[in-house]
Parts: C-alpha cells; sequence; structure tokens
C-alpha cells in the first residue's frame, strides 16, 4: 500500500501545450499581430513548432541559456512570417512572462488532489525553470497540495536522472517501495521512476499510445486514478 504519491506537472496535472498556445498567442498579440485570424495564427503556431523542435533539441549540444533556445525560436518564426527582429529578445521575453503565469488544468486533476490530500503525502517532481514551474503552479492553486516540490533546476538534476526522485523521498520521509509516481512521459517520467525504484502510474489519455508499456498502474484519466488508489 502506498503512502506517498509524486506526480509530474506538465503533461500530467498540467495541459502544457495549451499554455504554450496561450503564452505564443498573448506574445504575437502584444507585436501587433491579428491572432484572431486563423490562417496567420496557424502559421504562427507551425513556424514557433518548427524553430522549438530544432532549437530545444539543440540546447544541450549549443550549451544554451532557456533565453538564447527563446530568443532563437523567436527569430526564426517572424523570419517565416516574412518580418525579420534585431531583437527577438523583445517577443521572447514577453512569451515568458506569459508563459510563467499561465495554468491550464487536466481535466480533474484539482479533484484528484482534493481526493488524496490527507490521505497520502504528495509530492511533485517537474523538470524546468523555477520561475515557469513555481509560477504556473501558484497561478492555478495546486502548490498548495503538495508536501514536497521539487524542480530539476533549483536541485541541479532533472528525469530521469533517478537522484531527482530520491530527493522526493527525503522531503516526504518515505522510501521508494511506499510511493507511486504519476507521469505522462516513457523518456523521463517512467525511466526515472524505474531507475529509482519507484513503481510508475502511466497516464496516458490516448489508449492506442505505448500498448507494449507494463507499468504498476496505467490511466486514462486522472479520476480514474483516484478510484484506483482508493479503492
Amino acid at each position: 500500500m502506498y503512502t506517498a504519491i509524486l506526480f509530474d506537472l506538465d503533461g500530467t496535472l498540467i495541459d502544457f501545450d495549451a499554455c504554450v498556445r496561450d503564452a505564443l498567442r498573448a506574445a504575437f498579440g502584444e507585436l501587433g499581430y491579428e491572432v484572431s485570424d486563423e490562417q496567420l495564427w496557424a502559421e504562427i503556431q507551425a513556424a514557433s513548432a518548427e524553430a522549438g523542435s530544432v532549437y530545444w533539441s539543440q540546447q544541450s549540444e549549443r550549451g544554451w541559456t532557456r533565453a538564447q533556445v527563446m530568443e532563437a525560436v523567436m527569430r526564426d518564426t517572424l523570419a517565416a512570417l516574412g518580418a525579420e527582429s534585431e531583437h527577438p529578445e523583445i517577443p521572447a521575453d514577453r512569451y515568458w512572462a506569459r508563459f510563467c503565469r499561465t495554468a491550464h488544468l487536466n481535466p480533474g486533476a484539482r479533484d484528484l488532489l482534493e481526493r488524496l490530500q490527507g490521505r497520502f503525502k504528495l509530492g511533485l517532481v517537474t523538470n524546468g525553470e523555477v520561475d515557469s514551474q513555481r509560477g504556473r503552479l501558484a497561478a492555478t492553486g495546486l502548490d498548495s497540495f503538495f508536501d514536497a516540490v521539487i524542480i530539476s533546476a533549483e536541485v541541479g538534476c532533472a528525469k530521469p536522472d533517478p537522484h531527482i526522485f530520491e530527493l522526493a523521498l527525503e522531503a516526504l520521509g518515505v522510501g521508494a517501495e511506499d510511493a507511486i509516481y504519476v507521469g505522462d512521459s516513457v523518456e523521463h517520467d517512467l525511466a526515472g521512476a524505474q531507475r529509482a525504484g519507484i513503481d510508475f502510474c502511466h497516464y496516458q489519455p490516448d489508449p492506442q499510445a505505448h500498448p507494449e508499456l507494463q507499468p504498476a498502474l496505467r490511466v486514462r484519466c486522472l479520476a480514474e486514478l483516484g478510484d484506483r488508489l482508493l479503492g
């Protein structure tokens, strides 16, 4: 029987893609683009996604900071729209400021935490920057549910490194055998939890995704997780 439940943030409790869209729309709206124009908005999203897939994957290799990646993404996005910019840091900063205070919860997230609080020790283990993760937690009020919040940028290691999970266990005062980690990512969440010796619950709304996996639990919605854990 588990005494602690650890959660991933983006993609599990929070709809990361919706946060990105909201911040991107706000940033380009502030730059004067008619983001209500569906065709133009689609072009902005496509250009940003293409640039992001390139630069985020190269971040470690290039040794870039988050700000440098965002500036490169904005520079290429503006170029794709036919607007060269000598100061890509301006839209990058606007995007980041909005992103850090934007949070869209996945369905059932708050209800689940309300059901679990007081019955389990609750922890959060998330990769990301301090301002974005803590800012969006505060924006939703989810921060009040957790007994421990471990953010990669604060502790100097990131999933799937097992040490970040071990820090959460230590903060909660439980052993690996007493906890289960809930996440959506196979690469970061599943791999990291397994390396730390923690059972894994795969949150995956798509019933066709990763049928080969055999996690301790698999749920298609967060309400289902509450039912499974509370019997």
